[in-house]
């Protein structure tokens, strides 16, 4: 509704189609292993730096809406 993903780059996309799984599949208890397995220390660091970095942009642009 923000049109916020229309502004997106491709990056920031890829991005939020690697998080929305997750999300779903951190939910189930036969999912949880296999994120497990997924979930190296260097992957995590890496996608909270994103995720931050993600973060950071949404909100500017939201305030400058």
């Amino acid at each position: 509704m923000s049109g916020l993903f229309d502004d997106m780059t491709a990056e920031q996309k890829t991005l939020m189609d690697l998080l929305e799984p997750l999300n779903v599949k951190a939910r189930y208890p036969a999912s949880r292993a296999e994120i497990g397995r997924m979930m190296t220390k260097a992957f995590c660091e890496s996608l909270v730096e994103s995720t931050t970095e993600k973060q950071k942009w949404i909100r500017q642009r939201l305030l400058n809406m």
